[in-house]
C-alpha cells in the first residue's frame, strides 16, 4: 500500500504542474486564451469583474494597476483570475512559471498557492526584468511564496 501511496501523491503533483504548465502556456497566447477560455468555461465570460473576491490589500492593487505600468505585456486580469481559481479550486501548491516578466501573472498564481500553502518557483532570464518582478513580490507580500 505505500508504493501505491507514493504513486497516487506522485501523480497528484505531476498532474498538479502540468495542469498549471498548461495554464502558464496557454496564457502566453493571450488573444487565443480568452477564447479558448471562453468556449471551455462559460462562466468566465459571465464574470464581469476578474477582482471580485481578492481581499488582499497589498496584491489587489498590485493586479489592478501593475498592467498598466509595465506597458502592456502581461496577461489579462482574466486569464490571471482563471490561474487562481484553477490552482485554489484543485489545491495545487507547487508552481512553474517560465518567463517571469514583471511578475504580473506570477502575483496571481503565488497568491493562490500562498492560500494553499503552496509555492511558485518562476524563471527570468533578463536580470533587469528579474529584479522588477522580485521587487514586486516583496511589495505584494508574497516573496515568502514566490
Amino acid at each position: 500500500m505505500g508504493n501505491n501511496r507514493f504513486l497516487d501523491n506522485k501523480h497528484t503533483i505531476i498532474h498538479g504542474l502540468l495542469a498549471i504548465v498548461f495554464g502558464v502556456i496557454l496564457v502566453a497566447y493571450t488573444g487565443l486564451s480568452v477564447r479558448l477560455l471562453a468556449i471551455s468555461f462559460p462562466e468566465i465570460q459571465e464574470r464581469k469583474d476578474p477582482f471580485s473576491g481578492i481581499e488582499d490589500e497589498k496584491v489587489l492593487p498590485m493586479l489592478r494597476n501593475l498592467p498598466t505600468q509595465h506597458g502592456g505585456g502581461n496577461i489579462p486580469a482574466i486569464d490571471g483570475r482563471f490561474l487562481y481559481d484553477l490552482i485554489t479550486e484543485k489545491g495545487y501548491k507547487r508552481g512553474l512559471e517560465i518567463g517571469t516578466s514583471n511578475g504580473y501573472s506570477s502575483l496571481w498564481i503565488g497568491l493562490a498557492l500562498k492560500q494553499n500553502n503552496g509555492s511558485l518557483l518562476t524563471l527570468e532570464i533578463n536580470p533587469l526584468v528579474s529584479e522588477e518582478a522580485r521587487g514586486n513580490f516583496e511589495k505584494a507580500g508574497l516573496d515568502e511564496v514566490i
